[in-house]
C-alpha cells in the first residue's frame, strides 16, 4: 500500500501481487488525482523496481468507484486510514 499525496490530497495506491493489477483510492475524485498516478507507478519501477518479479509499470490499474467519498476539503487522509483498515481487516492485501 501507498499513501500519495499531491497538491494537499491523500489518495492510495494498492499493489495486488497475485494478480498483477493495482487498485486506486481516491475520496474526492479529480482528473489531476488520476494523471499524477501513472507518473508515480514509473518513479516506484525506478527506485525498487528490481525487488519485484515483475514490471509494474505494464500491470493496469483499476480506478475503484462506489467506495466512500469525502464531502469537504479535509478529510482525505482519514478516508485514506479507512480504506486502508479496511483492506486488512478483509485480507484483500498480503
Amino acid at each position: 500500500m501507498y499513501k500519495l499525496c499531491h497538491d494537499q490530497h491523500w489518495t492510495l495506491l494498492v499493489r495486488i501481487v497475485k494478480k498483477k493489477y493495482c487498485a486506486f483510492f481516491y475520496s474526492s475524485p479529480k482528473a489531476t488525482h488520476r494523471a499524477i498516478l501513472k507518473d508515480f507507478v514509473h518513479k516506484l519501477h525506478e527506485d525498487v523496481g528490481q525487488t519485484f518479479d515483475t514490471n509494474i509499470r505494464e500491470w493496469t490499474i483499476n480506478y475503484l468507484n462506489g467506495v466512500p467519498t469525502q464531502e469537504n476539503n479535509i478529510d482525505c487522509n482519514m478516508f485514506m486510514c479507512k480504506y486502508m483498515e479496511e483492506l486488512v481487516k478483509h485480507e484483500h492485501v498480503n
